[in-house]
């Protein structure tokens, strides 16, 4: 068996963070995977993991997993335990939190691979970017370290995406309402490219803001009017506004100075309240 003595304190410090989310045997297994998931360079499955920690001469590839299979633990708090060890040791007190939200695929092989897809592939090489695989959303939260001269993004919650299921917009707003739930003393403010706006973001609660591009086919409107307390069916949208580029050339423009991508550099801002 694996001994402890061989996790190194750092990750040690880091898994013991996510200790009362497992039973004490759940947790030993935990543990010895994920040394071999960070050990294993090549082999991402299961038994690549007790190929990593050397434990294959040891443990039955049954014990590994029944990990995933049958055990009792949630991925949902072992990110949410991680999450507050990054917010507890990085981020200042009261600080805003800065989630970003996006999805990534995951090759696989196989027909009985479950969720597996053909789908977008932002990363693949040559004139067709899709690629076969799991698709899964991801959250991870924005911090700056002092070695490094940019931010960088912890992911701490996934949900799997399958087609003709449960939207991304709808899987990313549920995990950003999850965390903020987790941290009700603290805002939320999450941002995702142009794939991640549309009329599952309506209703947000208050701690949680939401920050995208919008697409050039998108119309805006103005927000509804107050109900009035007639019968009735209520307007639940205000007068048009237009597509992006006519919103763009009713609004007063103001130049002003952001630091993106490692340099400040000036741009031009326009504030409008729409739906």
């Amino acid at each position: 068996m694996l001994p402890d003595r061989t996790i190194s304190a750092s990750l040690s410090g880091l898994l013991l963070a996510c200790r009362s989310c497992f039973t004490a045997p759940t947790c030993r297994t935990f543990c010895a995977l994920l040394t071999g998931l960070i050990a294993q360079p090549r082999r991402r499955t299961v038994c690549g993991m007790l190929l990593g920690a050397q434990l294959e001469r040891t443990w039955h590839h049954a014990r590994a997993h029944r990990l995933f299979s049958c055990a009792r633990w949630s991925a949902d708090e072992v990110g949410l335990a991680l999450a507050a060890w990054i917010v507890e040791r990085i981020l200042p007190d009261d600080a805003p939190l800065l989630v970003a939200v996006d999805d990534t695929l995951f090759k696989r092989s196989g027909r009985k691979v479950f969720g597996a897809a053909w789908q977008h592939d932002g990363s693949a090489r040559g004139p067709r970017p899709a690629g076969f695989g799991n698709c899964w959303v991801v959250a991870g939260i924005v911090v700056t370290l002092p070695f490094l001269a940019r931010p960088v993004c912890l992911p701490v919650l996934a949900r799997l995406w399958r087609p003709r299921h449960t939207g991304k917009i709808a899987l990313a707003r549920e995990m950003a309402e999850r965390i903020a739930a987790h941290f009700p003393d603290r805002t939320v403010h999450t941002v995702g490219d142009a794939a991640y706006v549309g009329e599952h973001l309506r209703g947000l609660p208050t701690p949680v803001s939401w920050t995208s591009r919008l697409k050039v086919t998108s119309v805006l409107h103005e927000l509804p009017p107050p109900r009035t307390g007639k019968k009735g069916r209520p307007h639940t949208k205000g007068a048009r506004l237009g597509t992006p580029a006519e919103l763009a050339r009713l609004v007063e423009w103001r130049r002003i100075k952001v630091h993106r991508y490692g340099r400040t550099s000036p741009v031009f801002l326009a504030e409008r309240i729409c739906l």
